[in-house]
């Protein structure tokens, strides 16, 4: 089985005709940066918002700066693309009648064989976040250690 991680590239041609998403979230007028959305997108009160920085076609999927992944609500279900380990949570897209669906992956696997995996290391002024990998900060060739990966 392989695991990679999905990274859109919106500067891409094939991405040219959809719309682009901006980076933050909004609940009202309040900008919410991604690292710090997570307790705002679990409260049920308030609905966070994205907003729209290219018109185009709704995609399928989309992400939200480099930290969430996002699916159209309105082409899954959650019993669709569900799984131990993922949280899916909702945003909308303001002004705009169109749910998306947030991938929040709750639960970390330390499985990577750094000795056989290809990698861009973090620059050596940089500290990485708690949920970044602290070696990797991309994963160009990635081999697993298939005897850590949970059945």
């Amino acid at each position: 089985m392989n695991y990679y991680k999905l990274m859109l590239n919106d500067d891409k041609k094939k991405w040219k005709k959809y719309e682009v998403f901006s980076i933050d979230f909004y609940n009202n007028l309040e900008r919410i940066a991604p690292k710090d959305a997570y307790p705002h997108l679990i409260n049920s009160e308030h609905k966070l918002k994205i907003k729209v920085i290219k018109k185009g076609e709704s995609p399928d999927f989309a992400s939200i700066g480099t930290y969430y992944l996002i699916a159209n609500a309105s082409k899954y279900n959650k019993a669709e693309i569900s799984f131990n380990g993922l949280d899916l949570l909702h945003v909308a897209v303001e002004a705009e009648n169109k749910d998306y669906i947030v991938f929040h992956f709750n639960r970390k696997v330390d499985c990577v064989d750094f000795n056989k995996s290809e990698y861009i290391e973090w620059p050596t002024d940089y500290m990485p976040e708690p949920w970044e990998n602290s070696i990797a900060q991309f994963f160009l060739k990635p081999t697993l250690q298939r005897n850590k990966i949970p059945s």
